[in-house]
């Protein structure tokens, strides 16, 4: 009986320090509905636009962005390197479920000819 309990104080304890992590998953396109392949997407802070985390997009555009609970106004970044840039500011209001960012803004890169 004393294992059982210390075993479920140690699972109760992993499960909190879990819940206290931020995951954000996606999936990058292009304006033709296709996979962005290694597009880096950032977690930027909005005060200062320093990073808190990044990553980037696998060969079907899918990216997993994990990082400590933020209790701030952060911007999400997606640059596709030569293509588009894309950022919207995420109010978290510490809702465990999944939410949708709908506003973001493209901005094109501009190309260079000589």
């Amino acid at each position: 009986m004393r294992k059982l309990l210390l075993l479920l104080i140690v699972l109760l304890n992993i499960l909190m320090l879990d819940a206290q992590k931020l995951n954000i998953n996606g999936k990058v396109l292009n304006f033709e509905k296709k996979p962005v392949e290694n597009a880096t997407i950032y977690l930027l802070k909005q005060k200062d636009s320093s990073i808190i985390n990044y990553t980037s997009s696998n060969r079907e555009g899918n990216f997993s962005l994990k990082t400590d609970e933020v209790y701030e106004p952060s911007i999400l970044k997606v640059d596709a390197e030569k293509l588009i840039s894309y950022s919207g500011i995420l109010k978290i209001s510490g809702n465990p479920f999944p939410w949708e960012i709908s506003n973001l803004k493209e901005i094109r890169c501009p190309i260079f000819r000589r």
